[in-house]
This record gives C-alpha cells, sequence and structure tokens, in this order.
C-alpha cells in the first residue's frame, strides 16, 4: 500500500485472524484468533538510525506488557523479541519503506498454543497463561500505540532498554558469517547493534539470531548475520 501510494503514516491496520504471517529471516511467526497482529506505520524521525526502530518499539510492547504482568518478569531480547520469564510472548519486526517506518507487532494475548506447531510451543506463551482476565487485544492495542510514539521520542530509551535485556552482561552464542561464536553481551551500540566482547576482541552485530548460552540445545537457531564490524 506505501510503494503504491495508497498509505501515508501515520497509519495502524490489524489483522482480526493472521494466517500466512512472516518471522525474521526464514523464521515463521503462528498466530491464532486470540493474537494481537497489527502494524503501526508511523513518520520516520530523521535522527533515529534504522537499527532503533524495532528497539524502541520492543521497549514500548515490553513496559506496556509489564504493567499487567508480575514485576520483573518481562525482558526484551535483542533484535525483535518480548520474553515473559524465558519463553517468547511477543515479537516485533519492521522496515523502513518510503519515508516510513513500518512495524509488525504480533503478541500472544489468549493465544490457545496447544494448537501451535511443536516448535511455537517450546519456545512460546501468552498472557492467558499467566492472567485470568487478560486485557483485550483492543484495549492493548491503544496502550501500544501510545507507549510506542512516546518511546520514539525518549531521551532515556537506552537506559530502559538496559535494564530489561535479556542478554545484558551474559553468555551467548551467535552464529557469524556461518560459524558459532560465544562471547559475553555488553549491551547496544547508538546504533542499535549488538556488541559481543570475543577473546580481546569487541564485536559489533547488525543482524542475528543469538541465543543464550545453556538454553535449549547450546545452539542458535535459524542464525544469520548481515552486518559485523570490529572494534
Amino acid at each position: 500500500m506505501l510503494e503504491a501510494g495508497r498509505l501515508r503514516p501515520p497509519a495502524l491496520l490489524v489483522a482480526a485472524h493472521q494466517t500466512a504471517g512472516i518471522g525474521r529471516g526464514t523464521n515463521r511467526w503462528w498466530a491464532d484468533e486470540g493474537s494481537l497482529c497489527a502494524t503501526l506505520v508511523l513518520p520516520v524521525v530523521p535522527a533515529m538510525p534504522v537499527g532503533q526502530v524495532p528497539l524502541r518499539a520492543g521497549l514500548a510492547v515490553a513496559e506496556t506488557l509489564a504493567r499487567h504482568l508480575p514485576p520483573r518478569t518481562v525482558q526484551v531480547k535483542w533484535p525483535n523479541d518480548v520474553w515473559m520469564r524465558g519463553r517468547k510472548l511477543a515479537g516485533i519486526l519492521s522496515a523502513r519503506v518510503r519515508e516510513a517506518d513500518v512495524i509488525g507487532i504480533g503478541i500472544n494475548v489468549t493465544t490457545d498454543l496447544r494448537r501451535a506447531p511443536a516448535d511455537v510451543r517450546a519456545i512460546a506463551t501468552s498472557l492467558r497463561e499467566w492472567l485470568p482476565a487478560p486485557p483485550s487485544r483492543a484495549a492493548l492495542l491503544v496502550e501500544i500505540w501510545q507507549a510506542v510514539l512516546a518511546t520514539r521520542a525518549a531521551t532515556d530509551w537506552m537506559e530502559r532498554y538496559r535494564k530489561r535485556h535479556a542478554l545484558e552482561n551474559r553468555l551467548v552464542l551467535a552464529e557469524l558469517n556461518g560459524r558459532l561464536v560465544r562471547g559475553r553481551c555488553e549491551g547496544l551500540d547508538n546504533e542499535g547493534r549488538l556488541r559481543l566482547a570475543v577473546g580481546g576482541a569487541h564485536l559489533a552485530i547488525t543482524e542475528a539470531t543469538v541465543q543464550l548460552c545453556g538454553r535449549s540445545s547450546g545452539q542458535p537457531k535459524s542464525a544469520t548475520a548481515t552486518g559485523l564490524e570490529i572494534a
């Protein structure tokens, strides 16, 4: 719609039920009728690097969900996941198109994960598992819209992100150019890149699937890296 000139930011698109969702890289996004699937289309903030877009949006989603859940249980995981006690509660996928930031957000609200594929059930959770009466998708969407707008304008977002970041100062595994790298996460740089200390080197990663050491099989799944700098 943007490419055809039929949509201008700001705009909000919502799917009652998403049947062909996509994830980052080769990953897939599965959802049912209890999932919140929405796309925010916002004007580009000229001073904001594109790498910050999904991080700020992820922080906004995490902070919104945290208001409904027990303290200190909701985390962000670079670059595009929101975790509830180590399981995926939400995902963010963004792109910059024709001077607009397109931010796709999927949240498991009353999602019935018993119907999900086995690989999704193994890593996911939903609000219905933690709350006797989860907020409606419509109410959450209003909160998230307001939170995303506020976080895009915030000057303290990096500090807030760091406090919720599941990988901060943790040993992680990442696949870089076809090889597994084990290092300690040193947080993010201003471009939104993940910084890893590997031996005596300090790596700045633009895009990769990164996993905590010791989680699952110990191997990152569907890992790709499209950008890497050594400082």
